[in-house]
């Protein structure tokens, strides 16, 4: 079996693909950043990317992920 090694093919602007807007707001609120409740996903992510530094990113990222909500998928 191979080490496991960092993968050169992954990209926070994928990564990001993976959230929703509202969690995107949640980035945005915790990093001291203006909301832009008008704006589209992607000006969010570019914002976000632009503004917070990326491995501090990543890290938030994944607790957002971790914490997401399905419940409100759920049907009564």
């Amino acid at each position: 079996m191979r080490s496991p090694q960092l993968s050169p093919k992954v990209k926070l602007t994928n990564q990001m693909e993976l959230l929703w807007k509202r969690e995107l707001a949640v980035l945005q609120e915790e990093n001291g950043l203006y909301k832009y409740s008008d704006k589209s996903k992607m000006y969010r992510k570019r914002y976000l990317m632009e503004s917070v530094d990326k491995e501090l990113l990543k890290k938030q990222m994944l607790e957002v992920l971790f914490e997401r909500d399905y419940s409100i998928f759920k049907e009564d």
